[in-house]
């Protein structure tokens, strides 16, 4: 604390000879060796100087990245969970866009796939840390794992039609990578269905 008011204190002492040395405002002698201001100048240097030195001081103590308190990121595990969310439906796009106009696709569309592609490998990955802290059955726990594998499987072998531009083989894997995805979120409610 007492380095924090040092420093505000330095800063508007600078800014006060600052603002005393180029104000046009106050009546300054070159041969006079000490200035003698006016109460409403004095008051004026010091409110000046002051609002510098506080937004100095506020700009600088900002961090650069945010923190979870800020509300600017989400918790670990729910951000993993937000991006399994957001990719359960970007893959349930792609395969609507398939059958809808995938014989249109162009070399801009083929690469987006590649890059869906990837996206649902690493959120496979995502996953894991999701099944691992959000399953606490065991058994629910290792089929949600042999889901995600199937998953991973189900991305890497989707390069193939995707390479070979095939409309219907992609929409194969595609139709069962969208049933292996809803049946892993079956897996994390934990309600049962009777009631």
């Amino acid at each position: 604390m007492r380095l924090y008011s040092t420093s505000i204190a330095a800063s508007m002492l600078v800014c006060a000879n600052a603002f005393i040395s180029h104000s046009p405002a106050l009546p300054i002698r070159k041969d006079m060796t000490q200035m003698h201001l006016s109460r409403r100048q004095a008051a004026s240097v010091l409110v000046s100087s002051t609002g510098a030195a506080f937004l100095g001081s506020t700009i600088s103590s900002y961090p650069a990245n945010a923190d979870v308190s800020d509300g600017n990121v989400l918790p670990y595990g729910i951000q993993q969970f937000s991006k399994a969310l957001r990719m359960q439906k970007i893959w349930k796009r792609l395969g609507n866009d398939l059958r809808d106009r995938g014989a249109e696709f162009d070399k801009k569309d083929w690469d987006n796939v590649e890059k869906i592609l990837r996206g649902l490998y690493s959120t496979a990955e995502d996953m894991k840390v999701i099944a691992k802290n959000g399953i606490p059955d065991p058994d629910r726990k290792k089929e949600a794992f042999e889901i995600i594998a199937f998953i991973q499987k189900a991305a890497q072998a989707a390069d193939v039609p995707t390479g070979k531009k095939d409309v219907e083989g992609l929409l194969v894997i595609q139709r069962k990578g969208e049933f292996l995805i809803n049946q892993f979120f079956d897996l994390l409610k934990d309600v049962p269905d009777e009631i």
